[in-house]
């Protein structure tokens, strides 16, 4: 049963530095500190690598076939314009402005090498080891107890990276292409130019190389300008598209195209390698091509060790916030079940209250349940009703002490006049006392009197 397998290719271009700001990641020194962590360094040896003055010199010579008669012109108008400050110089003086570009292409993933080492390499050659995320991989054990080389065990994975390794340079070399129709031959080479490259086995991903890519492409001119070169990574896979296809598309439509391809091409190289490398009959299908895409939650193949690790994070932190939604349901459907049973303790005392406020069961004419909003109106009803009695009564209870308070001023004032009258009377009665006293005295004086005159 064949493997499902895909293919990335990854194309970039982010900076100026191109090739040389990524080598330091792709030559995988050990005496260098790496960011990425999961490098076999026993396995480094497998790497294969051009970096070479040939390589290098091939490239450049590529760009000044391709962008010299441009470079001339421009700096001939400027001179003429009497703007000489503003000529390139030279073909390198004007691609050190511009992006560089850089490729990543990647068969299949961690699983897919561990399948292909379990059918092709003998069980004692390899060993299984955990990743950071729980995961587990295949990789081959070069070292016994003693730290000492397994010469069978170096041979079996020097055989089996070298079909990566010879499919990867195969599917990324520039004269890979097209013939067309009228028998001529367009190659990814004209417009996407393989430099230096370096192939890693040493990951805990899938074998993959890293190269870079010198771009060319035309532009469609216009109103304004004339179609002109241009080393735009953009530009150059639609010129690419159109020499192939005669048709003219989007960047990103051609990105799409180009993937396709070259995605399908690299897959058959490995696939004749590991043939002919295994001695594999031809109508036995060793690896199936399979496209996913970003929307499909599944693992993807075809990744990096970074994508790959970053992926199975996603899914764990997918998983987690299902399980904590989860929780939040249960948590939600435990507060439902509180709030019912405090809604049936609450409309039990509210019926209860209905019934002492109202003196009526809590039902309608047809003696079905009467409902909160009914029962809490007929209680307001029935309370407000009740309010109205008793601030009647406390409104005869304040006229009546307002009335005995009234009658009870009135009797002190009462008593008052009366205490008041009888002291006058008392006085009055003194002065009559005193008058007779003073009537007695005279008449008794008056009668002495007589009796001397006698």
């Amino acid at each position: 049963m064949s493997i499902k397998c895909t293919v990335t290719t990854d194309l970039q271009a982010k900076d100026k530095n191109g090739y040389s700001g990524i080598q330091k990641h792709v030559e995988h020194d050990k005496k260098i500190n790496h960011t990425n962590q999961d490098i076999v360094f026993s396995e480094t040896q497998f790497n294969q690598y051009d970096k070479s003055p040939k390589t290098r010199a091939a490239i450049d010579q590529w760009n000044n076939e391709h962008f010299k008669d441009y470079v001339e012109e421009h700096d001939k108008h400027q001179r003429e314009k009497g703007h000489a400050e503003r000529q390139y110089g030279s073909v390198k003086n004007y691609l050190k402005r511009k992006k560089k570009a850089t490729a990543v292409l990647t068969i299949g993933n961690m699983e897919v090498q561990s399948k292909l080492m379990q059918q092709f390499c003998p069980k004692t050659s390899y060993q299984e080891e955990k990743l950071p995320d729980g995961t587990t991989h295949l990789v081959f054990k070069l070292k016994d107890q003693n730290n000492q080389p397994i010469p069978d065990n170096i041979a079996v994975a020097k055989q089996f990276y070298g079909c990566f390794n010879r499919a990867l340079i195969k599917a990324t070399n520039n004269n890979v292409g097209w013939t067309l129709k009228d028998k001529s031959r367009v190659n990814v080479g004209d417009y996407l130019h393989r430099g230096r490259y370096a192939t890693n086995n040493d990951e805990m991903g899938i074998s993959h190389i890293h190269y870079e890519v010198a771009t060319f492409g035309m532009t469609r001119g216009g109103k304004k300008r004339a179609a002109h070169v241009t080393n735009s990574l953009n530009q150059a896979l639609v010129s690419l598209h159109h020499a192939v296809t005669g048709k003219y598309c989007s960047g990103r439509d051609a990105t799409k195209w180009f993937r396709a391809n070259m995605d399908q091409f690299a897959l058959k190289c490995l696939e004749d390698e590991l043939h002919k490398t295994y001695k594999v009959p031809q109508n036995k299908k060793i690896l199936d091509f399979e496209r996913k895409t970003k929307e499909d939650k599944a693992v993807q193949t075809g990744l990096s060790m970074e994508q790959l690790k970053a992926q199975h994070q996603e899914i764990a932190d997918h998983q987690k916030a299902v399980q904590s939604l989860q929780s939040q349901a249960d948590n939600l459907t435990n507060q439902k079940n509180d709030v019912q049973s405090q809604v049936a303790t609450v409309t039990q005392n509210l019926k209860n209250i209905y019934e002492a406020t109202t003196g009526h069961q809590a039902v309608d004419k047809d003696g079905d349940d009467l409902s909160l909003l009914e029962m809490a109106n007929d209680i307001t009803r029935a309370a407000r009703s009740s309010q109205k009695d008793k601030q009647q009564a406390d409104q005869d209870a304040d006229a009546a002490q307002e009335k005995q308070t009234a009658a009870e001023n009135q009797q002190k004032q009462l008593d008052q006049q009366l205490a008041h009258q009888r002291q006058q009377l008392q006085t009055l009665q003194n002065q009559i006392n005193d008058a007779d006293k003073q009537i007695k005295q005279r008449k008794l004086q008056r009668i002495k009197i007589l009796e001397l005159l006698c």
